[in-house]
């Protein structure tokens, strides 16, 4: 009998298996879903968001090898699901055999994330139905009826810190209705294009990708015309530091104030001053110290 007074979440959490995923989903770099829309060092893995979301909306029965079963089940987190994610991660299938004989963190290496699948195949779901009392097809349909069984409506999440919208997207991208802000203004433009960047058609995403490509170019054009962007070895600029000048009281030199001369202990990256007479400031150069 299912008790939803109780969430899993409460009861049991699988934490060595999901921070090997959460681990090897932030290991992923670029290649991870929300990263190519623009950096955020404190933004959640989405399996994470994932398993803390299902965990709060599923119930728990009297059988809690069962219940942990179904979640993994429903996270492919167990071994048809790594099937799955395997076959769609390389073209050298490997052999049941071969299969069987992997770890996790084997299983980890030889197949795609749980967040780059649609979610658990047709005979999953037989069981995920079969124990949860539903009648979902997939993710968003489940989680709905969770919620609609639990709290009597859709799912409702908020985050008031969104950050870099991990937790305001993946409950989205699960069919809750999510509420997200916060204090930092490139946090909300993040999260504002994590719900709607992406969720846009593959013809609107050529679009836009159209339109971003035209503002690159035309902006590079302009760099080019002032002659400010490559030097006499033809290197390109990457980075631009700044800092900020106060003019000294005494001798009316204007004098570049920040808190370190090091810019990068990896590369040995120092800055070093030469002394302008003549406009009373000074010149800054980077020196590489051995």
């Amino acid at each position: 009998m299912l008790d939803y007074s109780k969430s899993f979440i409460e009861k049991q959490f699988p934490v060595a298996k999901l921070s090997k995923e959460s681990y090897r989903e932030r290991k992923a770099g670029r290649s991870q879903t929300l990263t190519g829309l623009g950096k955020w060092w404190g933004r959640k893995p989405l399996i994470l968001v994932r398993a803390a979301l299902f965990g709060a909306l599923l119930p728990v029965s009297d059988d809690m090898k069962k219940d942990k079963e179904i979640f993994l089940k429903i996270l492919t987190m167990d071994k048809d699901g790594f099937h799955n994610r395997h076959a769609q991660k390389v073209t050298n299938i490997l052999s049941d055999e071969e299969f069987d004989q992997l770890d996790y963190n084997g299983l980890l290496d030889v197949s795609c994330r749980p967040e780059e699948i649609s979610g658990p195949d047709e005979k999953a779901w037989e069981e995920i139905n079969a124990h949860l009392e539903t009648n979902a097809h997939n993710l968003q349909e489940l989680a709905q009826q969770l919620g609609i069984k639990r709290f009597g409506h859709i799912p409702r999440v908020g985050d008031c810190f969104a950050g870099g919208g991990s937790n305001v997207f993946e409950p989205a991208r699960m069919g809750c209705d999510v509420y997200g802000s916060d204090l930092n203004p490139l946090a909300g433009v993040l999260t504002w294009a994590d719900l709607n960047i992406l969720s846009c058609s593959e013809d609107e995403q050529k679009e836009l990708v159209k339109f971003q490509e035209e503002v690159f170019d035309a902006v590079c054009a302009k760099i080019d015309s002032l002659g400010v962007e490559e030097n006499e070895d033809g290197h390109f600029a990457k980075y631009y530091l700044y800092c900020n000048e106060t003019r000294c009281p005494e001798c009316g030199y204007m004098v570049p104030t920040f808190p370190s001369l090091v810019i990068s202990q990896k590369q040995k990256l120092v800055v070093d001053f030469e002394e302008n007479p003549a406009l009373m400031n000074f010149n800054m150069h980077l020196v590489q110290k051995n």
